[in-house]
């Protein structure tokens, strides 16, 4: 009984702390003062935030993006590839124990052993885009743990990029 409610115990805080994790990203992302900066803080400040080995922003494109994004860290995808990523239907992809796709994480791929992939959609006529989160750790996302608070994440990112960039719907 002392060892279920050990257990227990260890589970509720660790969920505490992931839950402390998400909001505090999620603070950061509404505080972005500008697209750039939004940027910033997913590539720099999301990986220590949430103790992720990588983080990736990702959009569908059939062509370059205009400007610098590439430089500034967003990682540009063909069309469909998100469909191939993401279960069409679902909106969160939970992988243990995989590696890292060089495609998304680029040089950080060889230390991320396990991958939370969330569809972003940035409205009708966008492309779609999405988020990667690699943990070095092979069980660092399951695909039976919850995905509330990463689809939370996701839903706050996807506004703030579509008033960056003023797109409507």
């Amino acid at each position: 009984l002392k060892a279920r409610e050990a257990a227990l115990l260890d589970a509720a805080e660790a969920n505490a702390a992931v839950q402390a994790r998400i909001f505090s990203a999620v603070q950061k992302i509404l505080a972005a003062r500008s697209f750039e900066h939004l940027i910033g803080i997913i590539n720099d400040e999301l990986p220590e935030m949430l103790a992720l080995e990588s983080v990736a922003l990702a959009v569908e494109s059939g062509d370059k993006l205009p400007g610098k994004s590439e430089a500034a860290g967003v990682v540009v995808l063909k069309p469909e590839i998100v469909n191939i990523l993401i279960d069409i239907g679902r909106d969160v992809e939970l992988l243990t124990d995989h590696a890292g796709d060089p495609m998304l994480f680029g040089t950080d791929a060889g230390a991320v052993r396990s991958v939370a992939l969330l569809r972003l959609k940035f409205g009708a006529g966008a492309p779609p885009g999405l988020l990667a989160l690699g943990s070095a750790e092979a069980d660092g996302f399951d695909p039976n743990q919850g995905t509330e608070l990463l689809s939370l994440m996701a839903r706050v990112l996807e506004r703030c990029i579509k008033r960056w960039l003023g797109l409507t719907s």
